[in-house]
């Protein structure tokens, strides 16, 4: 992986995955979500990174870390195939979908970290239901790549 292309890698592995991608803050992610169309079952990868290189003798890069949140969502709608309600309680969504989601990001986590020689540190995951405009549930984590 060539220096400071944290994004274009996680965005590359979203396209080889057919899942949708976004980048940048909550509000630059929520504006590029609204102008996207999502079939019920799609996925979102979403990533927001800082990178924070460490110079070394000569002045180069000896290191670099990438800071920062990705997260997995998954369209839903109130049908037979994503089977979401309004009236779902946070266990059905864990259940029918959150768990899921956890173990896909997990995957996809340690597939960029591998595939791209650098090692995984800082994961820590959280469900962030109904996010953006377009009603998507995600699971988020921070986390830390080294390079």
């Amino acid at each position: 992986m060539d220096n400071f292309t944290i994004l274009s890698v996680i965005k590359d592995y979203a396209t080889t995955q057919g899942w949708h991608f976004l980048s940048g803050n909550n509000f630059n992610q929520n504006y590029e979500a609204s102008q996207n169309t999502y079939n019920p079952g799609d996925l979102v990868l979403t990533a927001d990174f800082d990178a924070i290189p460490i110079f070394g003798e000569g002045n180069s890069i000896s290191e670099i870390r990438y800071t920062g949140i990705i997260a997995l969502g998954r369209k839903v709608e109130d049908d037979d195939l994503t089977r979401s309600n309004l009236d779902e309680t946070f266990w059905q969504k864990y259940e029918l979908r959150l768990e899921a989601l956890m173990t896909l990001l997990s995957t996809a986590i340690i597939s960029i970290g591998c595939e791209n020689n650098m090692t995984v540190q800082d994961v820590r995951f959280r469900m962030e239901l109904n996010k953006f405009d377009t009603n998507i549930d995600f699971v988020v984590t921070p986390v830390t790549f080294l390079q």
